[in-house]
C-alpha cells in the first residue's frame, strides 16, 4: 500500500472517527497502559510513558488535540508559547515550525495561522516516525495521551 492510499484510508476513517465522536449516544473510551515502559519507533527514542497514557485512535486523538491547544478556535493566538514566541491556529503551531513541516512534507501552504493547512501538515507529522509529538505538543500530549497509529512497539521495559 502506497502512501497516498494510506493518507486516504486514513483521512477518511478520521471523519468516521470525529462523525462518531460528535455524537452524544457513543462515548469513546481509551486504553490506559497499566506499566510505565519505553517505546522505540524505528531510530527515535521516545522518553518513558506513564501508566496514565492514554492511546487514543487518532480521530479522537486529533479533536482532543485541537480543543486542548485551542479550545477548538481555528483563531487562536498564544502571543507568548512556552518559548516567548507566538503560536496560532487551531493546533498553535509557530510559523517557522509550520513552514518547516510543510516544506519538510512538500506540502504547498499559503497560511500558518489557516487550521485545513494546519490538519494536513498534523496528519502527516502523526505518520512520520521522526516526529516526537511529546516535544511538539508538550502540554497537551501530557494530558490526552498519544495517538494510537503512531506507536510501533519495538522494545518495551519495566521501569
Amino acid at each position: 500500500m502506497n502512501l497516498a492510499t494510506l493518507l486516504l484510508l486514513s483521512s477518511a476513517l478520521i471523519n468516521l472517527q470525529i462523525a462518531i465522536a460528535e455524537s452524544p449516544s457513543i462515548a469513546l473510551q481509551a486504553p490506559t497502559i497499566t506499566q510505565e515502559r519505553t517505546y522505540t519507533l524505528k531510530r527515535y527514542k521516545y522518553r518513558p510513558v506513564k501508566s496514565t497514557t492514554k492511546y487514543l485512535e487518532i480521530g479522537a486523538w486529533k479533536q482532543a488535540l485541537r480543543k486542548c491547544e485551542s479550545g477548538g478556535n481555528d483563531t487562536a493566538l498564544n502571543p507568548k508559547d512556552l518559548d516567548g514566541t507566538p503560536s496560532h491556529g487551531r493546533y498553535q503551531f509557530k510559523d517557522t515550525t509550520f513552514y518547516g513541516f510543510a516544506k519538510q512534507y512538500g506540502i504547498k501552504v499559503t497560511s500558518h495561522k489557516n487550521g485545513d493547512e494546519q490538519e494536513l501538515i498534523l496528519d502527516r507529522m502523526i505518520l512520520d516516525d521522526k516526529v516526537d509529538l511529546t516535544y511538539q505538543f508538550p502540554n497537551c500530549t501530557t494530558r490526552i495521551g498519544l495517538p494510537k497509529l503512531n506507536y510501533i512497539e519495538l522494545s518495551s521495559q519495566s521501569e
